[in-house]
């Protein structure tokens, strides 16, 4: 187990705080302004779809066009490698689009990717950026195909302006 002081340190570094904040029983804790929107920009949505030293934007745009807009694809085909390639130089957005660019993955990735990749803002851990392999974070996704025309060619440019247009939709 962990102590309340190893949370208490956790705490602090997931959400930004300087060095040496100290954790205080009063609530709510004010976050970093424009660091933070609601539920999906929370480090235990963000965690939670992720992998272990990876972001996942494809489980994270599979998980809002699952719950949130009620699309579904279908599982990945039975001996389709579906690991992302390594690259010590490019950004996962990069590396993402090289592995799925093909039109037989293409197919399904289009509805899902598009929608988890403007929380690469974010990291696997949870903690906001704003770069990646020394470069700016690319944090622009598209809604589309869901069915509501107010909804659909939705260009947005960050996680924020998602959650905005997703927040305002009566089909969500």
């Amino acid at each position: 187990t962990t102590s309340p002081a190893t949370h208490k340190i956790g705490y602090a570094t997931v959400y930004g705080f300087p060095p040496d904040w100290q954790w205080t029983p009063d609530q709510p804790v004010t976050l970093p302004a424009g660091e933070r929107s609601g539920v999906l920009t929370h480090p235990a949505w963000l965690v939670a779809r992720s992998e272990n030293f990876n972001n996942d934007p494809v489980r994270r745009g599979k998980w809002i066009l699952n719950h949130l807009l009620g699309g579904s694809v279908p599982d990945v085909p039975i001996g389709v490698d579906a690991r992302i390639p390594e690259g010590k130089s490019l950004t996962l957005r990069a590396r993402l689009h090289s592995a799925t660019s093909a039109s037989e993955c293409w197919r399904c990735h289009k509805k899902m990717d598009p929608l988890g990749l403007p929380f690469e803002q974010f990291t696997h851990y949870g903690h906001f950026r704003n770069n990646e392999q020394k470069q700016a974070v690319v944090t622009t996704g598209l809604i589309d195909r869901t069915g509501d025309p107010s909804l659909d060619k939705t260009i947005v440019e960050d996680p924020f302006t998602l959650l905005k247009h997703l927040a305002n939709s009566e089909r969500v």
